[in-house]
């Protein structure tokens, strides 16, 4: 349905994933081809990010991924083995920890306005619950 509507309206390919928070499905989306859909699971979560690129990660560029590299840690697996406090100080290694361990502290968006969660506007078929779904868009 998301794919079909972005075809329809903006011309425009979509690829698709679910999982558990928005963080993973952003990542699970990322991973597919054009036109791709993707449903991480919990129990594929430490397989799905253990060999992706530390640069994968929120807040992971060139620089901090030649500096993690220099430490040994060139995956999110190696990443999410080793406490990073130390290295890279409290608020910073706890979180870079996290998101390689698939944990993302992002909230939920709250539901529109005038609506009850869970219940779909007018005329809109039923929602779909999958956990959190990620998109993105490629002009096809």
């Amino acid at each position: 349905m998301i794919r079909a509507r972005a075809l329809a309206t903006h011309a425009t390919d979509t690829t698709t994933a679910a999982a558990s928070n928005p963080l993973l499905a952003h990542l699970a989306a990322r991973t597919q081809p054009i036109g791709g859909l993707r449903v991480l699971t919990d129990d594929q979560v430490t397989g799905f990010l253990a060999p992706l690129p530390p640069t994968a990660l929120p807040g992971i560029g060139p620089a901090a991924a030649r500096t993690l590299a220099r430490l040994g840690l060139t995956t999110p697996g190696r990443i999410a083995a080793t406490p990073l406090q130390r290295a890279l100080g409290s608020g910073p290694g706890t979180c870079l920890h996290r998101h390689a361990q698939g944990i993302d502290p992002t909230p939920s968006p709250p539901p529109a306005r005038g609506r009850r969660p869970g219940t779909a506007p007018p005329g809109a078929p039923p929602p779909v619950r999958v956990g959190h779904l990620g998109a993105g868009f490629r002009d096809g």
